[in-house]
């Protein structure tokens, strides 16, 4: 595969990820929490959790771990148990995302309009800067797009992991 090539399915994978939790956000399912990171191998991964699962909203660790969506760039085009094609949209991605994560109550428990504004405003300047956020990353603790360190979620505490 051409290296353009894999870089523009690279970008699509979180470029939809992002839309497709700020899309469950914009249905009113407002207590859903997304972790963007950097894993060892240099993937780019997200865990997708509702807000009852984290420790006061949005913090680490979770509390019941099968109760989060994860995924990573390495395993796309699959998304959870989506594959993810050509007519593939936001809204499926969504709807997958949602699958997994249980009692559609508990994902709207928390209604956290100022995190929802935070998520949309991490979404608009990473596709800004054309690269995907990260809270951590294996040489790096922080929430940050590339090189430009951006403000943690609302009630993140640092050093949670």
């Amino acid at each position: 595969m051409p290296r353009r090539t894999a870089q523009c399915e690279t970008d699509r994978v979180w470029r939809l990820l992002l839309a497709a939790v700020e899309q469950l956000h914009g249905r009113g399912f407002t207590g859903i929490r997304a972790l963007p990171y950097f894993g060892a191998v240099g993937y780019w991964r997200i865990d997708v959790t509702a807000a009852a699962n984290l420790r006061s909203g949005v913090n680490l660790p979770e509390r019941d771990p099968d109760a989060v969506f994860r995924t990573t760039e390495g395993g796309f085009p699959r998304v959870g148990g989506l594959v993810v094609e050509s007519s593939t949209t936001v809204d499926d991605v969504a709807d997958e995302i949602l699958r997994h994560l249980g009692s559609p109550r508990e994902v709207i428990y928390f209604n956290d309009s100022e995190y929802c504004r935070w998520f949309a405003d991490l979404r608009r300047l990473s596709y800004e800067i054309g690269i995907p956020p990260s809270a951590f990353q294996e040489f790096h603790d922080g929430w940050r797009c590339g090189e430009v360190d951006i403000a943690p979620p609302p009630g993140w505490e640092t050093k949670q992991w």
